[in-house]
């Protein structure tokens, strides 16, 4: 069924679903070249797209989670072919971006998932300035806004997906 469409056209969104229902996507891409800070929600029971605060750091290729507390939290990606470090949350009912604390390593095309502890875990990913292909894992703790490194995957992984399975 066609509903309604973005405001902005865009390629390499984050897209994530809030805990009222509502669809956030996060930065992108608009041909041939320019990185976007606009975000946008989409109401299914309206079916329109509405603009949304920006993201102080222009992004493509970023991994989002929702928080223990509803807000989102978005990090690294690139931008005009730099891997980032820099991570900001989203508060659903601002509907406004702030900086937190960054990555340990800079972190494009890579999985951020929320475990049942409450911690997010950021794997794996690529980092275009140096790093290439990354292997490490780390783990953002939204109480005290600080990054760790965990152990790491068996093998690099980029551009996959990931889930939580049901035993956690």
């Amino acid at each position: 069924t066609n509903t309604g469409s973005l405001n902005t056209a865009r390629l390499n969104s984050t897209v994530i679903l809030l805990n009222n229902g509502k669809v956030l996507t996060i930065g992108g891409l608009v041909l041939p070249s320019t990185v976007l800070t606009s975000c946008e929600l989409y109401d299914p029971s309206t079916g329109l797209w509405t603009n949304t605060g920006s993201l102080n750091a222009p992004r493509i290729n970023s991994a989002s989670s929702i928080l223990p507390n509803g807000n989102v939290l978005t990090a690294g990606g690139t931008n005009s072919g730099n891997t980032l470090q820099t991570c900001e949350i989203y508060n659903t009912t601002a509907g406004t971006w702030s900086f937190t604390t960054s990555l340990n390593a800079k972190r494009g095309s890579f999985t951020l998932t929320l475990l049942g502890s409450g911690l997010l875990l950021a794997a794996c990913g690529f980092d275009n300035t140096g790093g290439g292909a990354l292997i490490t894992c780390e783990v953002f703790n939204p109480t005290t806004t600080l990054w760790s490194f965990t152990g790491s995957a068996s093998t690099v992984r980029y551009n996959y997906k990931s889930l939580l399975l049901t035993d956690g």
